[in-house]
């Protein structure tokens, strides 16, 4: 039995079909980093105050380029110093922010990170009294992502540049 040689069953590729491979091989490489860009971006956190919904989050690169951490290492900034930040950023938001408090402080990693990518997310809740629970009260909460070089994330209207 007479078998074409590998020559014959794989013939060198013309330069249309050679651009058309490179192509195809650059676009699978972006796709599967943007892909990887989105599963691994940190989220979006919905936040709600003075009658208008907000949206928070922080960009992949920021987080990515501020300073790793791990347990049982100090934290590269301080939470009295991130929970600053974000009140800075939270007075540019509400307002009348004195009548806000802390809610938590929370610190989420950024999967897919090594080392290890960290950042700081700060709640704070709209002061309420008792009288002020009718059906058609809704309590605030906003929240302000802060990277671990101290640089706080975005906090926009929902459906502004979102």
């Amino acid at each position: 039995m007479n078998c074409p040689s590998d020559i014959e069953q794989n013939p060198p590729m013309n330069a249309p079909h050679r651009f058309l491979a490179i192509a195809c091989t650059l676009f699978a490489l972006t796709f599967t980093r943007a892909i990887a860009d989105t599963v691994y971006a940190p989220g979006i956190w919905n936040s709600y105050a003075d009658g208008t919904e907000y949206q928070s989050t922080i960009g992949r690169e920021l987080v990515v380029s501020s300073p790793s951490w791990s347990l049982g290492k100090p934290l590269p900034l301080s939470l009295d110093r991130a929970v600053a930040i974000a009140a800075a950023e939270h007075q540019k938001i509400v307002k009348k922010p004195e009548q806000w408090s802390y809610r938590s402080i929370t610190l989420e990693r950024l999967r897919g990170t090594n080392p290890e990518s960290w950042y700081f997310v700060v709640s704070f809740e709209q002061d309420a009294r008792p009288e002020d629970f009718t059906p058609t009260f809704r309590l605030g909460v906003i929240k302000v992502l802060v990277d671990f070089s101290g640089r706080p994330g975005t906090v926009k209207a929902k459906g502004k540049g979102n």
